[in-house]
């Protein structure tokens, strides 16, 4: 990856991270740590903030209703790279779907 480019990304993420991010399962605050090895799984050669941020890290192992998440490892607990993004950068992740809430995505 172009060194450039990620830590252009990084200082973006850093930024734009939410304040007081609550702890809610094993959801919680991204250090600089763990967005720097995000950064790392990013495919940057098509970064756009409107568009889908390709995901090249590890995938799930789960299939769920046909397709697999990007998985990453917070707090020593494997997370779905979807739902650690919405938590620290959009608002809070419902710990269960019977709450009503998921977290969609388009790609």
């Amino acid at each position: 990856m172009n060194l450039k480019i990620l830590l252009f990304l990084l200082m973006n993420l850093l930024d734009e991270q939410l304040q007081n991010i609550p702890i809610i399962g094993n959801l919680g605050k991204l250090s600089e740590s763990d967005i720097n090895r995000i950064c790392e799984k990013i495919e940057t050669k098509i970064l756009n903030k409107q568009d889908c941020w390709i995901w090249i890290g590890t995938i799930s192992d789960k299939v769920k209703k046909g397709h697999q998440h990007g998985s990453f490892w917070f707090n020593k607990n494997p997370v779905q790279i979807h739902r650690i993004m919405f938590h620290n950068f959009i608002s809070d992740v419902p710990i269960y779907k019977k709450d009503g809430l998921i977290v969609l995505h388009k790609c």
